[in-house]
């Protein structure tokens, strides 16, 4: 009789624990509220068997020796199962961080991943609409996506595959699209704004040269318009100066653009092909407009970043949508609790 109130008395602390276990646990925890509920609810009814048993001994053995060893196997089970399922609740915890800071990160700054992709395509129709020598400015979106290359390889793997039911198909593809994806996005804002101290970088050095060696080319034709000043009219050279001098001075005013240059470039490359006499002069004048000619093809050479920066943003964009369609496919679903 000692050892059945020994026993009702542990059974009643059992359920003590559980019951409060039960109390501290997660709402949501459903599966795990059950079992507990019903592991209680068989202590019960244990200790109601044992209320109502009068016998002494269970198989020949004195319950005095048997109901420690079952109450100590009872125990270390129950606390075993408990300790499983907390760890368990514990590691669908850190898959749903995993997942839900994705899917979080992903809806704060889907507006500013489509900004980013329109700030380089509007620098690239910037570049290829100028008639400015001088870089154009770029206004680019910053992303903060490499915040999500904090969780590892094998961390990703565990959430978003092994966390997953079995049943579920298209796991690995969407994990190594979401990779691709998030891997590209980082590198290609170095690899944008590398591109663009490149283009800034030629731009400026063309500028400096096309200013040195315009000057170079309008002073040479001022101080031949000055040494042939005294020159009759008809004088072949003399012509082929003024007309240079006035070729320069009709096109230009305070409001030019650059491209009035590419046209007053091309009128006097004319007059070098036609002109009807080869002085010393004339042929120094010709090679001075000539490295000045090759400085504005450089010029309009730069207009090839245009497609450049397009490339770029073509592949960002891509990138996105990849992005975009791996996050839709987490946000989705749930995470396996005993996966």
């Amino acid at each position: 009789m000692f050892a059945d109130q020994s026993l009702q008395f542990e059974f009643k602390g059992i359920q003590t624990c559980l019951e409060q276990i039960n109390t501290d646990m997660n709402t949501s925890d459903s599966l795990v509220m059950t079992t507990l509920s019903d592991i209680n609810a068989n202590l019960s009814a244990i200790n109601a068997n044992l209320v109502a048993s009068n016998q002494n001994s269970f198989l020949g053995v004195s319950w005095d020796i048997l109901l420690p060893a079952i109450i100590s196997i009872l125990v270390f089970v129950l606390g075993y199962y408990i300790t499983s399922l907390l760890e368990r609740r514990k590691i669908q915890k850190g898959r749903n961080l995993v997942r839900d800071t994705i899917v979080t990160w992903a809806d704060s700054n889907s507006e500013n991943l489509e900004k980013y992709v329109k700030s380089i395509r509007d620098l690239a129709e910037g570049i290829g609409n100028s008639d400015n020598i001088s870089p154009q400015e770029f206004h680019i979106q910053h992303i903060t996506i490499d915040v999500l290359s904090q969780f590892s390889i094998d961390r990703l793997t565990d959430a978003l595959v092994s966390g997953l039911p079995d049943k579920i198909e298209k796991k690995g593809e969407n994990l190594n699209a979401y990779m691709q994806s998030v891997s590209y996005l980082i590198r290609t804002q170095k690899i944008v704004l590398d591109i663009y101290d490149e283009y800034c970088s030629r731009s400026n050095d063309i500028f400096m040269q096309w200013s040195n060696k315009w000057r170079a080319f309008t002073h040479n034709c001022e101080m031949n318009n000055m040494r042939l000043h005294l020159q009759p009219p008809i004088n072949p050279e003399k012509i082929f100066y003024l007309k240079v001098s006035h070729t320069i001075k009709s096109h230009l005013n305070d409001g030019s653009g650059f491209a009035e240059y590419g046209n007053i470039m091309a009128e006097i490359k004319q007059l070098f092909d036609t002109v009807p006499i080869q002085t010393n002069e004339i042929i120094t004048s010709s090679y001075v407009f000539g490295d000045l000619y090759v400085t504005m093809i450089q010029s309009d050479n730069m207009k090839q970043y245009k497609q450049s920066f397009m490339d770029c943003a073509e592949r960002i964009k891509n990138a996105v949508d990849l992005f975009q369609n791996a996050v839709d496919f987490y946000r989705e679903r749930k995470m396996n609790y005993w996966a």
